[in-house]
């Protein structure tokens, strides 16, 4: 089933398809009728959207006593508007910014989780058949779930990927104190294992492991030096790249004067170049001892 946007779109209008929306929402029933409903409602707020402007559609959500949140979903937002219903006690009211007074209105929770069925059909360009592509990926329910689970892969990737390079990072500058012991490992012990240790006398005692994985406990002390650690690998490297610059300049220096030298020039300065090098070799160094 395809269900055809209009074109164009005026606040009257928009109040008058909310209305309706929020209607159909109160009276649908089935996996079908809430595709439906979803698609009708994604298609309404795409069309509030691209026609009216912010002022008007701020004052859509004050009139319901809602909040426009900066950087949340979009969908998500316009979904607390649509799907929902006035508050059952006629008492409960609050006045808009135009000094009318509203019944409160009460968003449907159980509808936010939609929004990402709303942003996988922007996604994904769907444009006809909305319905269909929707039962099509198991329901509305099953398409929200799924995209939920994407982001939150996308999001422990990334944040593994920084726990790595500070964990790299650690291992690379950190000097370990190396200990051999007998004490049994768990066979499907991790890389990093934490082990109950007694001080004793000039060490410990490793007395068994308490946790076959500890890398989340590295991770952490790793994060913790982090910024220290790479400030001073940063200014290793620095120092190391202004030794190479320095040898590479003498060697510069070098190369041009041997080059305005003929062959008996150059072996008349290496043996002076030796002959320092003896005298400096010969020269007695200066002691001091103490005496008591």
């Amino acid at each position: 089933m395809t269900i055809i946007s209009t074109s164009s779109l005026d606040l009257n209008t928009a109040r008058s398809r909310i209305t309706s929306q929020q209607i159909g929402f109160k009276n649908a029933r089935g996996s079908r009728a809430l595709a439906q409903m979803i698609v009708e409602g994604f298609i309404l707020i795409k069309d509030i959207i691209d026609n009216l402007n912010a002022e008007e559609q701020l004052g859509i959500f004050d009139e319901h006593g809602l909040t426009y949140v900066e950087n949340a979903s979009t969908y998500g937002q316009w979904i607390k508007v649509i799907f929902g219903e006035p508050h059952p006690d006629p008492q409960q009211t609050f006045t808009d910014c135009n000094g009318v007074e509203q019944r409160i209105w009460v968003p449907d929770r159980s509808m936010e989780v939609y929004h990402h069925t709303m942003e996988d059909l922007a996604h994904f360009g769907v444009t006809a058949n909305h319905v269909d592509f929707i039962l099509d990926k198991g329901g509305a329910l099953a398409m929200a779930t799924t995209r939920k689970k994407r982001l939150a892969q996308a999001e422990n990737s990334g944040a593994e990927a920084v726990a790595l390079t500070k964990r790299t990072l650690f291992l690379a500058e950190t000097i370990p104190s190396r200990v051999t012991t007998s004490l049994a490992m768990p066979k499907d012990a991790a890389e990093f294992v934490t082990v109950a240790c007694r001080v004793v006398d000039g060490g410990l005692e490793l007395l068994g492991v308490i946790n076959k994985d500890a890398t989340a406990q590295v991770n952490r002390l790793a994060a913790d030096r982090y910024e220290d650690l790479l400030k001073a690998r940063d200014e290793r490297e620095r120092m190391a790249r202004m030794k190479d610059e320095a040898e590479k300049r003498v060697e510069e220096r070098m190369a041009s004067l041997f080059n305005g030298m003929n062959k008996e020039q150059r072996l008349a300065y290496l043996a002076e170049l030796a002959a320092r090098a003896g005298a400096k070799a010969q020269t007695p160094t200066s002691t001091t001892s103490a005496q008591g």
